[in-house]
Formats: structure tokens, C-alpha cells, sequence
């Protein structure tokens, strides 16, 4: 194992963690409706996912 996979380990397992204690405590839930109360703003978002494509194109392209 090199120093890559480890870390991949040790940021999944810090995922797996916090989203289990986050649903654990209700937070999740919470979370969900406050998104769902919030205004939209799909603008925003659509400028986000664009550039995140444009990101991984030019990650590809590299």
C-alpha cells in the first residue's frame, strides 16, 4: 500500500463516520428540511455543475 490508497482510507472512513453520526443525531433530517425551505437558486447551481464538468474535462485533457 503507498501513501495515496492510506489516505483514501483514512478520508473514507472519516466520511462513513460523520454521515453516520449525522443521521445517528437527526441532524440529517434537519439538514434536508432546511434545504428544502430554502430558496432555490438554480442559477447558482448550474454555473457550479458547469464548472465542475469544465474542471474534469480539462483534468482528462491533461
Amino acid at each position: 500500500m503507498d501513501w495515496n490508497q492510506i489516505g483514501l482510507i483514512v478520508v473514507a472512513a472519516a466520511v462513513i463516520y460523520y454521515a453516520y453520526r449525522m443521521v445517528k443525531s437527526g441532524g440529517y433530517r434537519a439538514l434536508m428540511e432546511r434545504s428544502r425551505n430554502a430558496p432555490q437558486h438554480w442559477g447558482t447551481f448550474a454555473i457550479i455543475i458547469l464548472c465542475v464538468i469544465a474542471f474534469v474535462y480539462l483534468l482528462i485533457r491533461l
